[in-house]
């Protein structure tokens, strides 16, 4: 099939622990079959989904034909999983260790809570961690795909039909910005808090990590501020920095900003799929979305544990349903001829700039039906889970869901569509 004729997907990836270990199975999946009737133009990941979403992106982009990009996808996908499994006894113990002490935590029970700085554990977890990302790409490689990038005022992406994007998120813990880290930049200088750099006569607000009083119309400019900055495999650390388990990560020569778990962020980025590109060819024709985190809760919130889980869930959605209402509303305005929908006139000869987006979702099912016991009820504390058996559970689950969902879009079932490119009016 010519790629005119193939559906181009955006594909985004939610974090959450070892349950996106599901994703791996997702994506292994997807790229099984990948340039048949589909051909994956980027990728979005938060936290252990921009693991996954790094893992592939880094071995279509390295790949010598498309063909060995897709072969080398998947085995960066197959070896991230095996890296971060708990191999070796200790590792085992400790593993047991943790997902109990999150489970005591979870029912009530009174545990000592020590801050990552104060953790004599806590260096070795992250550098342990960092291994993990250097054995899947290669920091120089990953500076040279991001600087390989022309250098022109044009404001769509580079031509790249063979070559995914990808963008990865993270929070500035400290003023509370949040960030996106991509090969395709919009910022080449090292995050820093640029809101800093702009003074303005009236409303300050002083810092907590400083006495350095900063403009509010300034600091909230930079907050609203949409820029990407250059990625990096720090970026992708920062963006699994979980507060609690991991110290926050300092990005370049930035000493003023701390990086926390892009889950507080964009949970996956989604609008950012879409961001910036003005000619809509260019643009995802679809985004296929893996979720974590389940829409609906499906047990009574009557202990500690459920409405732990349940808070942990709804906070890392907020900002998927928002910016998936977004791109709902701009498929109505379409439809309905309300979009200006070429970026420079109305001439049916300029390019547009607008087109609909479909969003199907591919979702970690916790039913009863479930053929693995240990995945119907999975819990904040099972995000910590490395057994091999269970992450080997999540993978082979992530290709079973994600067969069936193939098998849905090609018979042109609407059942996963969660976002219509043609939705109905109000």
């Amino acid at each position: 099939m010519s790629e005119t004729d193939q559906t181009k997907v955006a594909i985004a990836c939610q974090g959450g622990g070892s349950h996106t270990a599901f994703t791996a199975g997702v994506l292994d999946r997807l790229l099984e079959e990948h340039r048949s009737d589909y051909r994956i133009t980027a990728f979005s990941g938060t936290s252990g989904g921009a693991v996954c979403a790094l893992a592939a992106w880094y071995g279509l982009r390295t790949g010598t034909t498309p063909a060995a990009g897709d072969k080398r996808a998947r085995e960066l996908l197959e070896q991230v999983w095996d890296d971060i499994k708990s191999q070796t006894y200790a590792e085992q113990l400790t593993n047991r260790g943790l997902v109990q002490i999150q489970r005591f935590a979870e029912m009530g029970f009174p545990v000592p809570q020590i801050a990552p700085d104060h953790n004599p554990f806590a260096p070795a977890g992250e550098k342990r961690f960092r291994a993990i990302l250097e054995g899947i790409a290669d920091e120089d490689a990953i500076e040279e795909l991001v600087q390989d990038l022309p250098k022109d005022d044009s404001t769509d992406p580079p031509e790249a039909p063979d070559q995914p994007w990808l963008y990865v998120s993270a929070v500035d813990a400290i003023n509370g910005s949040f960030e996106i880290f991509s090969d395709w930049p919009e910022d080449s200088r090292n995050p820093t808090t640029r809101a800093m750099e702009r003074p303005h006569k009236s409303g300050t607000h002083t810092s907590h990590a400083s006495t350095e009083e900063v403009p509010f119309r300034a600091l909230y400019r930079e907050l609203l501020t949409d820029v990407r900055r250059p990625l990096t495999l720090d970026a992708v650390a920062a963006s699994a920095a979980v507060p609690t388990l991991f110290r926050g990560v300092r990005l370049g020569n930035d000493d003023e900003s701390i990086y926390w778990d892009g889950l507080f962020s964009q949970n996956p980025p989604v609008r950012n799929l879409l961001r910036g590109i003005e000619d809509r060819t260019k643009k995802p024709d679809e985004i296929w979305l893996i979720r974590i985190n389940p829409t609906v809760h499906e047990r009574e919130l009557d202990d500690l544990e459920d409405i732990f889980d349940r808070r942990n869930e709804l906070a890392g959605s907020l900002s998927l349903y928002q910016e998936l209402y977004h791109i709902r509303r701009v498929n109505q305005w379409v439809t309905d001829g309300k979009l200006r929908l070429t970026p420079a006139d109305d001439s049916e000869d300029a390019p547009r700039r607008y087109k609909p987006i479909t969003v199907r979702l591919i979702e970690l099912d916790e039913g009863d039906d479930q053929p693995f016991e240990e995945l119907r009820k999975l819990t904040p504390a099972s995000k910590l889970d490395r057994r091999p058996e269970f992450i080997e559970q999540l993978k082979t689950q992530g290709r079973t869901q994600a067969d069936q969902f193939l098998a849905s879009y090609r018979q042109g079932v609407k059942e996963n569509v969660i976002v219509d490119a043609e939705p109905e009016a109000d």
